[in-house]
């Protein structure tokens, strides 16, 4: 099929014109054309976006980005074009751009926790504060114990100040190190 094959207001079935004339009155303006664009697309698009993560409440979020993608890229639509291929594609963009993110995050707690396992606590303090290991590997490195005071090094608490003296006792960590 010639990519403008659709492109013929004509060949349109009529819920497919009727978006199309919606998101035309949502590019002049209309606050009220979008209102009725998202009531349209809102449950197709929350139906495809639980069947790819599965997660009704993930599913909610990712709609409510597909739909802030869709208003940034509203220029990008081309008008009497149908609109369900291309918000379902956005749909798709944010889906995937949410499973990279995080799979990327996974993999990092994931080489956190090994790095702590296999004991290379300056492996993990060299990472910076900026890539600090999440809640669930402290509680990994309080369950391999380690010391308390490294737990804290790793997390950025300080025992002492530049001048050598004490501005949190390094007895204060300690509590906070054992709870799970």
């Amino acid at each position: 099929m010639a990519p403008d094959a659709k492109h013929d207001g004509g060949r349109l079935d009529r819920p497919e014109r009727e978006l199309v004339e919606l998101m035309q009155g949502y590019l002049d303006g209309r606050v009220d054309a979008f209102d009725r664009l998202h009531a349209a697309l809102a449950g197709r698009l929350r139906g495809y976006l639980r069947s790819q993560c599965r997660d009704a409440a993930l599913a909610d979020d990712l709609l409510q980005d597909t739909f802030m993608q869709i208003h940034r890229s509203r220029r990008t639509y081309e008008p009497g074009r149908p609109v369900t291929p291309w918000a379902f594609a956005i749909a798709r963009h944010v889906y995937l751009m949410h499973a990279r993110s995080t799979g990327r995050r996974l993999r990092f707690e994931d080489r956190v926790a090994a790095d702590v396992k296999a004991g290379d606590i300056a492996g993990v303090k060299a990472q910076g504060k900026n890539d600090l290991p999440s809640v669930n590997n402290i509680e990994v490195l309080a369950e391999g114990k380690l010391k308390k005071a490294e737990i804290g090094d790793i997390v950025g608490i300080k025992h002492t100040n530049d001048s050598g003296s004490s501005s949190v006792s390094p007895q204060a960590p300690k509590p906070n190190a054992d709870r799970t």
